[in-house]
């Protein structure tokens, strides 16, 4: 899960992500202010995400994270 700085009405609060080395499409999330990925094949990866504040104006830098997923044992 995710959030805005914006607490002045965070009903109108949006939010966009991306996961690359997976998909480099941004996915438009609305208002939802979390993301799931499931079935994800081990490799390193950086989700991306942005948000937009009440009025409107996008954070174009938002944050990252880098994630590794680790092979399961039986595949080293």
């Amino acid at each position: 899960s995710f959030a805005c700085m914006d607490h002045s009405a965070p009903e109108k609060n949006r939010y966009r992500y991306q996961l690359a080395g997976f998909s480099d499409t941004w996915i438009d999330a609305g208002a939802a202010h979390e993301a799931t990925f499931t079935h994800l094949d081990p490799g390193t990866f950086t989700f991306r995400v942005q948000s937009a504040n009440s009025a409107g104006v996008w954070d174009e830098q938002g944050a990252s994270i880098t994630l590794i997923i680790a092979p399961p044992w039986w595949g080293t």
